[in-house]
């Protein structure tokens, strides 16, 4: 293989391992903002999925258990902002930042008592997995079909959350609610109700794709890896024009 084609093999193989967190937490973030609530926070909520990913992977040696963990880390956070937003009325950029440094504050002093000299050691991670037949088509096949497990639900992701938003009841509801919340109420949808689960959602998944981030090559966490992977996912999201 020539030089310069080998090294565009790697970039592309390079680019699609480290857009998998970036689609996972857009795919949460796309229902958080079609219901009205911009969650500036995904960020801190992704960074905190990375660090107890790697923590729980640390300890416990089971990848689906720590990447469950993170997500139920990051949803935690997000109902915090859920609640200072929805229920209190409280600016939401102020909230989301102040979750951001809530979380850097919070994973860095954790890292030291929690993983301390051990924060660098490589830790169970998603394993490599090749589709038996796809994974065997000439230059497509080792790009696309030879990649984390992780990787493959970012590709199947982006058509259930598209097919959710735009094809279900709960979809409409989401979209209702943020598009004209006074005559979802007056139609009987709990507005309250469905911001608060597109939140929660949203939180989950930017768990999910700090696991993705940590446990997908690094497999090891380093303070603020996220590295505002969270602001770009609300460029991203802006840039889609909120569509899956």
């Amino acid at each position: 293989m020539p030089v310069d084609a080998e090294f565009l093999f790697d970039w592309i193989e390079a680019s699609i391992r480290l857009a998998t967190p970036l689609v996972l937490v857009a795919m949460g973030g796309v229902f958080a903002e079609r219901s009205g609530v911009f969650n500036i926070g995904m960020e801190g909520m992704m960074l905190t999925g990375a660090f107890v990913a790697v923590t729980g992977s640390y300890y416990t040696d089971n990848v689906l258990l720590a990447a469950v963990t993170a997500m139920l880390a990051g949803g935690v956070l997000s109902l915090v902002h859920a609640y200072v937003t929805i229920t209190r009325r409280a600016n939401q950029i102020i909230s989301g930042a102040a979750i951001n440094l809530f979380a850097l504050g919070l994973t860095n002093f954790l890292y030291r008592a929690l993983l301390g000299s051990a924060g660098r050691k490589r830790v169970e991670g998603f394993p490599q997995w090749k589709i038996p037949g796809l994974g065997d088509i000439p230059v497509v096949g080792p790009l696309l079909f030879d990649q984390s497990v992780i990787a493959y639900v970012a590709y199947v992701a982006p058509l259930v959350f598209a097919w959710a938003l735009f094809r279900t009841t709960w979809g409409l509801n989401v979209r209702a609610v943020g598009e004209y919340p006074l005559a979802a109420d007056t139609a009987g949808v709990s507005v309250p109700r469905v911001r608060y689960l597109s939140v929660f959602l949203s939180g989950m998944m930017a768990g999910l794709g700090g696991a993705a981030l940590a446990l997908g090559a690094v497999r090891y966490f380093t303070p603020g890896m996220t590295a505002g992977r969270g602001f770009i996912v609300l460029g991203a999201i802006i840039f889609g024009k909120w569509n899956p």
